[in-house]
This record gives structure tokens, sequence and C-alpha cells, in this order.
């Protein structure tokens, strides 16, 4: 099961942008650092728990992002590589009943190198599984 990207609302500052390589033929980028999404998941049944994963890109031209586990930093993960890998899975996060995931821009103002994409956001196990 999968969230379209381009269906979460966003803070200012991230665009659609082509990309043949994505999984729908679009990402969402930014470059500047704060911007981010939060969404929540929930389920009927209250016990329940999945894993969400983020899709995206690394690159020499990537920032440094943030995924939050219901308000709480629990991944920062560098983006920026040597080569560019249009697509992977960078980061994932178990979700509770009523979780909520926020992505978000971290990289530095000083640093050059700051972009963010999301391909796709993933769920890719549940508990009953």
């Amino acid at each position: 099961m999968s969230l379209d990207p381009h269906n979460v609302p966003y803070s200012h500052g991230w665009t659609d942008s082509a990309a043949a390589s994505a999984i729908g033929g679009t990402v969402r980028v930014t470059t500047t650092p704060g911007t981010g999404l939060t969404n929540r998941w929930p389920f009927s049944d209250h016990t329940a728990q999945r894993t969400v994963a983020l899709v995206s890109a690394r690159g020499p031209q990537m920032g440094v992002l943030g995924i939050y586990k219901d308000a709480r930093l629990v991944q920062r993960i560098d983006l920026r590589s040597a080569t560019a890998q249009p697509r992977s899975v960078v980061g994932s996060v178990e979700l509770g009943y009523d979780g909520r995931i926020t992505v978000a821009n971290l990289t530095p103002a000083t640093r050059k190198a700051r972009a963010i994409t999301i391909d796709e956001i993933i769920t890719i196990g549940f508990d009953e599984d």
C-alpha cells in the first residue's frame, strides 16, 4: 500500500517535478530547510502497528532529511552521495494505531547541497502480516 505524496499537505517551499525514474513519474522537491509534511494514517484496529517507509533520491545535490514519529525526531538521514541514486528506501518508522509521521528538510542553511525529494511513502508491513 502506498500513499501518493502529491495528495499529502506540505508546507511552503515544495514543488512537483517530473522525474522519469520516479514511481509515479513526479516527485515532490524542496531546497528550503524547515519545510516538511505531516500525515496520520489511523487504522480501525486500535492495536495495529505498521511500518511506513520513505522513498527518495540520493546524490551530490541532496540535503538532510528528518523523519519524526509523533513529533519526535527518530531518524536524521544525509541523502548526499557521490553518485545519483534516483530511487531507494531511505528510512522507515513503525507507527501505532493513530501514529503520525513528519518528514522535514533538516539541511543546514549554510550547506549548498540541500535538495530533498519525496518519491513515495509506502506501507511495507503490518503486524498482522
